[in-house]
């Protein structure tokens, strides 16, 4: 997924492909992980050193030539939402993701129990979601805004998008459209054959299905 260094006071690594990990560490401190995505190599050191605390294999933090990694700064709403801006964006996946590391991302999905993408091209996402199932890994895929169209045809096991992206992608972005209906709406729209997860943003509940047995949950 996306790595972004965060321009917030000291500047630290963030981006999907980071938290993620780093959230997996939380709960689990003896987890093989291995944060994947895309670092300029002239800042990519100090990317891996930012990283240090994890404990992670971080060798699928893949240098591009002659550019820095993505900055950002993130910033705290008054309702408690957090909004991301995106000031240095060298590095692209559609431009940047060549081959040889098409390749090697296809083969940590290939060696993992478990994966979670996100923010990569969308027949890429197509293509590690399909090679993952086919080798028995549990695929997750937290959807960008270029694949809500697609949604129906993309088949992960587990879906996790947050309130907003949700209502972008069931089109009811309407305020007076409940989360639950977004929520509703979303599982109607999506592929995913295991699990949906929909996040609140700390302002609305968290809604879960587990599609199998068609139960739902609100947290």
């Amino acid at each position: 997924g996306r790595v972004n260094v965060i321009q917030a006071g000291p500047e630290r690594p963030g981006g999907m492909a980071v938290i993620a990990c780093a959230a997996v560490r939380g709960f689990d401190q003896d987890a093989k992980i291995a944060p994947c995505g895309l670092v300029g190599d002239e800042d990519r050191a100090a990317v891996l050193d930012g990283v240090g605390s994890l404990a992670a294999d971080t060798r699928y933090l893949l240098p591009v030539s002659g550019k820095r990694t993505n900055r950002a700064a993130v910033f705290e709403c008054r309702d408690g939402r957090r909004l991301i801006v995106r000031r240095e964006q060298a590095i692209k996946f559609e431009h940047d993701l060549n081959d040889s590391m098409r390749r090697r991302l296809l083969g940590v999905v290939a060696r993992s129990r478990a994966c979670l993408l996100g923010n990569l091209p969308t027949e890429f996402t197509e293509h590690c979601i399909e090679f993952g199932r086919r080798l028995g890994t549990y695929v997750s895929l937290g959807a960008g805004a270029s694949q809500f169209e697609r949604l129906h045809t993309l088949k992960p096991h587990a879906l996790f998008l947050n309130l907003d992206e949700a209502r972008q992608a069931t089109e009811l972005d309407r305020p007076e459209k409940s989360p639950d209906n977004v929520f509703r709406a979303l599982l109607e729209r999506t592929a995913a054959d295991r699990v949906v997860v929909m996040t609140g943003g700390g302002e609305h509940p968290t809604f879960v299905a587990h599609r199998a047995s068609g139960h739902l949950w609100t947290l």
